[in-house]
């Protein structure tokens, strides 16, 4: 309610709280809870911003049970104030229900996918936001436990990273390499035309010796000339 219905600041403000373990005897709903997806840490699991969403639209906390498009009131006692929830309930409704345009298309940034954040213990995914191209790293917002990591204008990693990547692209060290080749390719594909050209004079000149003998009296030779020919 403090942070105007803003999921990311109020889990800022809960920096620090956890919602402790289950005793023993309800250890079994580690997995039936929806606490099961959350952080943890080692006094209790973390109140992150999505944690703090799914409460605030949760209306078995006052006692309300939804079946289907049912709404069932005084299923069981409620277990926060309702003065309290329906605040909470109204903001979350306000800022989740906000009627959405067309998406705008930004062309992703260059490096997108391929940056990490190495101000972690385990490296993380920068994101790239193409709408005001920025780089940020925001796990830590995003899961309520810190501020953003790092929030930079992608010019100053793009550019110098685009620089240097271009510069091992340089094919000027190689051009006497690739200018030396082309030669010599070249050399090779006249050598094999002037071998070609000079094949196909000498089958010339061998076509010309039974081509004048056609027109023979005598049958048999004019078909095995024929025969050569082919």
């Amino acid at each position: 309610m403090r942070q105007q219905g803003s999921k990311y600041k109020a889990a800022q403000a809960l920096r620090g709280l956890v919602f402790p373990f289950f005793p023993p005897e309800l250890k079994w709903m580690e997995t039936r809870s929806s606490l099961r997806n959350c952080l943890k840490t080692t006094e209790g699991y973390v109140i992150t911003p999505e944690v703090i969403d799914g409460l605030a639209g949760q209306l078995a906390l006052v006692g309300i049970w939804k079946w289907s498009d049912i709404f069932i009131e005084n299923n069981h006692p409620a277990i926060v104030s309702v003065d309290l929830f329906r605040e909470a309930y109204a903001l979350h409704k306000q800022r989740g229900g906000k009627p959405k345009g067309r998406a705008a298309y930004y062309e992703p940034l260059d490096w997108d996918g391929l940056l990490w954040c190495l101000n972690h213990q385990t490296p993380r995914h920068i994101s790239g936001h193409s709408s005001n191209g920025t780089w940020v790293c925001d796990r830590d917002y995003h899961n309520g436990i810190g501020p953003h990591c790092l929030t930079i204008d992608h010019r100053f990693i793009s550019q110098p990273l685009t620089t240097e990547f271009l510069k091992c692209l340089d094919l000027r060290p190689y051009a006497r390499e690739v200018f030396d080749e082309l030669q010599i390719r070249s050399v090779t594909v006249a050598a094999a035309e002037a071998t070609q050209k000079h094949k196909q004079t000498q089958l010339r000149n061998q076509l010309a010796i039974p081509e004048g003998y056609l027109g023979s009296a005598a049958p048999e030779l004019e078909e095995s000339y024929r025969r050569w020919i082919r």
